[in-house]
């Protein structure tokens, strides 16, 4: 009888947890079917030659070059300093920059809901075959002030935690206590993806889906989605809207928002009117 190696079973147990990370093609998988719009970044790998045919032989495909140029013009008194913020922007659209952004798979920006607080908003990127969408959230997390808010199927979701600085109406009176809040949105790192979330239970939605925890409906599922299969093939940016919806999530948000604040407000009584004084006697 032939036995295995006993590192076969594990092999293939970590190959079918990948296969099953590969199911999620697209980054509107991840979203809920009744999400009210969304903004899909689609077939990056062709879109970065397509930019990179663009840029090819422009100022920006040799920004080295040009700077060098420039600064030559301005002599050895070169006060071009203030203007280096500027210049670094070029680089996202560097050949380097340009290719790596090639090897992502695709990323959607999306409102899946909307309450008294504002709209329920979902950014996802799936990193596919670079490591620069994961490497810079990393970066973040680990050298700012971010603190475990929550986790979901073993992942950690984050959120920044930090000093509340208020004005001090009077200098002459001692400072209050220091003050820390959470702000900003809630962040998690997965294996090959990010996601950025208003909203704590926004981003574990997102997580359980990853997970293929969660068999609820996604934006994909949907009639409508299916039927722009053409459009959502093309290299660019796609945009879905259900405008319906939208409409009756915002109509809903502002009578919830109009009876919050009428509660809230305090009640003002009709004034009784005085007595009028009569003649005084003397």
């Amino acid at each position: 009888m032939r036995r295995h190696a006993p590192w076969l079973g594990a092999a293939l147990v970590l190959a079918a947890a990948g296969a099953a990370r590969a199911e999620v093609k697209d980054a509107a998988d991840l979203l809920p079917a009744q999400t009210l719009a969304c903004v899909e970044l689609r077939q990056p790998e062709r879109l970065s030659r397509e930019v990179a045919a663009l840029v090819k032989g422009s100022a920006l495909d040799d920004m080295p070059a040009v700077m060098a140029k420039f600064r030559e013009k301005l002599g050895d008194n070169d006060n071009f300093w203030f203007g280096s913020g500027a210049t670094s922007l070029t680089l996202f659209l560097s050949p380097e920059l340009i290719s790596e952004a090639g090897r992502i798979q695709g990323a959607a920006w999306a409102v899946t809901g909307v309450n008294a607080d504002g709209p329920e908003m979902v950014f996802v990127l799936l990193a596919g075959d670079s490591n620069f969408p994961t490497f810079v959230p990393r970066t973040m997390l680990v050298e700012s002030s971010y603190r475990v808010a929550g986790d979901a199927e073993g992942v950690n979701v984050y959120r920044y935690r930090g000093r509340v600085y208020e004005p001090r109406p009077n200098p002459c009176v001692p400072p209050a206590p220091p003050k820390f809040e959470e702000s900003g949105p809630y962040i998690a790192l997965l294996p090959d993806a990010f996601l950025l979330a208003s909203s704590l239970d926004g981003a574990k939605d997102v997580i359980r889906r990853y997970k293929g925890k969660n068999s609820d409906p996604a934006l994909t599922s949907l009639a409508a989605y299916k039927a722009a299969a053409k459009l959502r093939d093309r290299p660019g940016l796609f945009g879905f809207l259900d405008v319906a919806a939208l409409a009756d999530r915002l109509d809903a948000a502002g009578k919830s928002l109009g009876q919050a604040e009428k509660r809230g407000r305090p009640s003002r009584r009709p004034s009784t009117p005085r007595p009028s004084a009569g003649p005084s006697r003397r």
